[in-house]
């Protein structure tokens, strides 16, 4: 109600960009509220984060698309992802799941430089800087303007799209898969369609299932999927995250043909691959 400050613009944005619907206007006369209305110190700091949500579309958009399959909420409360622990986690600071398996912790209070997050069951990433924290406990989350306390689910295949200044803007021809290393196996989802009009009502999508398995020296990522639709995207760049290698050599291959080159920092596979294995000897 009214008109925000810089500070308190910057905040709502940076929870924003995690809303299915993200706008800044409001009804009735309360001020330009334009993301250069508050001077350039806090226009800077909205640039850095709707650039997030232009690349972290991918993720939300296949949120929409499990929710318009199985009704799941896109933004659910941890109480609704860790029902057998509500009575605990209902006393605890405002913590909101985007999907399955982002966590978001949004900063209200003026002058304020962090906060308490409880981190619910499972171990998780910082998005930012990758640090690794066990869950099912509570953290102080440094925060100052230029950062919202933000997790990605340890294990997750998270999808981002090259940077845009506006939906469609380009072809997406690359998807970049973030992979969170966790020990075990876990699955991700991606959905692609033709991101316009309704094709996507006669069968053009593609829904895809990522199973990561990581065991003590390998690293195994199948993509599973049963629609004969080609997205646009020709390829994928792996980045793996928090994958210790050390002094190993690093063998790799993609649908059991071996890669010529076993550059960590420079995996490209095909749009279509069905198995990465990556071994540690």
């Amino acid at each position: 109600i009214g008109q925000p400050s810089g500070e308190l613009f910057v905040r709502w944005i940076q929870q924003a960009i995690f809303h299915p619907f993200m706008r800044t206007h409001s009804s009735g006369d309360h001020g330009d509220q334009e993301p250069w209305s508050f001077g350039k110190k806090y226009l800077d700091h909205v640039r850095r984060f709707i650039n997030i949500r232009y690349r972290i579309l991918p993720y939300l958009y296949t949120t929409f698309y499990q929710y318009h399959k199985h009704g799941t909420p896109m933004l659910r409360p941890t109480e609704f992802m860790h029902h057998e622990d509500a009575s605990e986690l209902i006393n605890k600071k405002i913590e909101c799941y985007l999907g399955d398996n982002i966590l978001f912790a949004p900063i209200v209070q003026p002058g304020s430089t962090g906060r308490l997050v409880h981190l619910p069951e499972g171990n998780w990433y910082d998005y930012y800087n990758h640090k690794y924290y066990t869950g099912n406990k509570e953290y102080y989350i440094d925060a100052d303007l230029d950062k919202i306390p933000f997790f990605v689910k340890a294990g997750t295949v998270f999808p981002e799209f090259p940077l845009m200044q506006y939906t469609g803007e380009k072809k997406v021809e690359e998807i970049t898969l973030k992979v969170f290393v966790e020990e075990g196996e876990h699955q991700s989802y991606l959905y692609c369609d033709d991101y316009d009009g309704y094709q996507y009502e006669s069968g053009e999508n593609r829904y895809s299932r990522f199973v990561v398995k990581k065991e003590d020296n390998s690293i195994e990522i199948r993509q599973e999927f049963k629609s004969e639709y080609i997205p646009q995207h020709d390829q994928f760049k792996l980045v793996l995250i928090g994958l210790k290698y050390g002094d190993k050599t690093l063998e790799m291959s993609v649908d059991d043909k071996e890669f010529t080159s076993c550059d960590p920092e420079n995996i490209v596979l095909s749009r279509d691959f069905s198995k990465f294995l990556l071994k540690l000897v």
